[in-house]
């Protein structure tokens, strides 16, 4: 249904632990197919379009996509789906950052409200992809790649391909409440240079919205 959220989340081992990060997808154009249908379509689709592209490339051999999950959250709840993977891992050989090292993107929408930013840690840094507690100039533009991809690639369900999907930042303290809107598409992507832990705050390196 239009202006349903989809919550998917992507799954990685990283040196034996696992690691998940979270997103969220706005039905912008209606689907004729089920929450069911569209979950598990929309883990297939992210692998696609952003996944192989834009990530496994520019990330460490020793961390491993496990599963993608995906669920409607939102108006109702629907029942999570997963798509498992074996076998595929980044592309980068060598060490790997610890596991609480991580490259850091930021997500913005044009609406001014911290409930509607969006902060996200990527671990599984190359070691050759950082200097001195930085990423290197080469892994921040591969960061600022993959944030611009998720921005803009609308994902589209095979089944259904006249539906669209599009990143959003989606606050589950707004869905409590009848308004605002709990949700809002992203605009704006940053970038921060230094390496961060899940606690760690720094300036961004801020890329336009289309």
């Amino acid at each position: 249904m239009l202006g349903d959220v989809y919550q998917l989340n992507v799954v990685q081992k990283l040196n034996g632990r696992e690691i998940s990060n979270v997103f969220y997808y706005l039905e912008t154009l209606v689907t004729i197919l089920t929450p069911a249908v569209v979950a598990v379509e929309l883990c297939g689709e992210f692998f696609t379009a952003i996944y192989v592209p834009n990530w496994k490339p520019h990330f460490t051999v020793r961390g491993e996509l496990t599963a993608i999950w995906c669920n409607r959250i939102f108006p109702t709840a629907g029942t999570p789906q997963a798509v498992p993977f074996v076998s595929e891992p980044g592309d980068v050989l060598g060490d790997s950052c610890p596991n609480n090292a991580a490259a850091l993107i930021s997500f913005i929408t044009a609406v001014a409200s911290a409930n509607y930013r969006r902060r996200t840690y990527f671990s599984g840094i190359p070691e050759s992809r950082q200097v001195g507690a930085e990423i290197t100039g080469g892994m921040s533009v591969a960061m600022r790649d993959l944030g611009e991809a998720m921005r803009d690639r609308v994902l589209n369900p095979p089944s259904d391909a006249a539906a669209e999907y599009t990143f959003a930042a989606f606050s589950k303290k707004l869905a409590a409440a009848s308004d605002p809107s709990p949700v809002e598409i992203i605009t704006g992507v940053g970038v921060t240079v230094q390496i961060r832990s899940q606690r760690g705050r720094n300036l961004f390196t801020w890329t336009k919205g289309v």
